[in-house]
């Protein structure tokens, strides 16, 4: 049935939605974010984020709005309501604590999780829910005022007062929908670069998290380090058994330690020494499962010959380029495609001095670029 009606959730989602379509993801968030924050770094001009947290989003929807939300959604396929309305019906709950469960109760609100409908159906809920939000905000026609990835949503602005209101007129409407904001947890964050030197480098934007990803990419490289150590020595005894094939230690490796390593790596804005401690990591684990230690030496081409593998730079550079070309093919209306166009057509003051290395100013790498080590 989600395939039923991709094309009208198409057609109702607005293009800053990111969850659940095709062609986009997490990285389209992060990605619009560092640019923004790459453009305070290097021009004389400042930003503010504002990210709503929900409190059990897909837990609290009307079942009765959801179902008025799918006439909306798909008016054109009646068969579509009939269905949803008996995938939504007769659900029942079990609380387990300790090993004991309780008995079944019924539920009556929120969508069943573990399929690939619900989660749509919630994201097609909360479009319902903002845009009358939307209706009383003024659009802004050079930025992408908002940013979404199913319940996480950030605004954008450079009035302050201005994502305020916003966020007490998010707390007073969305409530008639069931849906309660975490005033909490909402996070402010402002994207400049410190006046004084011996601040610049540790400003809070560095170590803001969105979807999962630090906004300055050395901070984030440096914990994407630590979750793809803590991976490793998870199945370190796996690794270091030598009477397994290296190849076949490899297998886990590439599926359960480097997708966390390279977790919206298309977004990194890398200087060459963060390139090189990234590759000289991988290379430590590489020699750690081939059991390369001293005195016995081995080269790092014939390292990675062993393995399988490459310098993870290389990898890194392949998937920035991907991204890239699957940007240039979103909507002009997507917030990718709206950033990249205010970069190139603002008329900003930039800073005095050395140019800093920022996602968009440091420059694409070069296709055929090689590391020293690698043929």
């Amino acid at each position: 049935m989600a395939l039923w009606i991709s094309s009208e959730v198409e057609d109702y989602l607005p293009s800053s939605q990111s969850a659940y379509r095709r062609d986009r993801a997490t990285t389209d968030v992060v990605f619009t974010l560092r640019i923004l924050s790459g453009i305070a770094e290097t021009k004389q001009w400042s930003l503010y984020r504002l990210g709503i947290d929900l409190s059990k989003a897909f837990d609290t929807p009307h079942r009765s709005d959801l179902l008025s939300t799918v006439v909306s959604v798909a008016p054109t396929t009646p068969d579509v309501l009939p269905l949803v309305h008996t995938l939504l019906s007769d659900t029942t709950l079990q609380v387990r604590v300790q090993g004991k469960t309780a008995p079944p109760f019924r539920s009556n609100v929120g969508t069943p999780q573990g399929d690939s409908l619900s989660p749509i159906l919630c994201t097609c809920y909360f479009e319902s829910a903002l845009r009358g939000i939307r209706s009383d905000s003024p659009p802004d026609d050079i930025l992408p005022p908002e940013l979404q990835y199913a319940d996480d949503l950030d605004f954008i602005g450079t009035d302050e007062q201005e994502l305020e209101d916003v966020h007490d007129q998010c707390a007073e409407t969305l409530p008639s929908h069931n849906l309660t904001v975490k005033s909490s947890k909402t996070e402010r964050t402002k994207m400049y670069l410190a006046d004084d030197l011996e601040e610049r480098g540790s400003e809070a934007r560095r170590n803001a998290k969105s979807l999962g990803s630090r906004l300055g990419s050395a901070q984030d490289v440096q914990a994407r380090k630590a979750l793809a150590t803590q991976a490793f020595c998870s199945l370190y005894a796996l690794f270091k058994h030598q009477s397994t094939s290296l190849l076949l230690r490899a297998a886990p490796y590439k599926t359960c330690v480097k997708p966390v390593l390279l977790y919206n790596c298309p977004t990194f804005g890398l200087t060459d020494a963060t390139t090189r401690r990234i590759d000289t990591f991988h290379r430590r684990n590489l020699r750690t499962m081939a059991g390369a230690k001293f005195p016995n030496t081995i080269t790092d081409k014939h390292l990675y010959d062993i393995c399988g593998s490459a310098p993870i730079s290389l990898e890194i550079d392949q998937r920035r380029w991907e991204f890239l070309g699957t940007v240039l093919r979103m909507q002009k209306s997507s917030p990718p495609q709206r950033v990249l166009e205010f970069s190139a057509t603002a008329s900003l003051r930039g800073r005095l001095g050395r140019p800093r290395t920022t996602l968009l100013f440091s420059g694409l790498p070069s296709p055929t670029r090689r590391s020293p080590g690698h043929a």
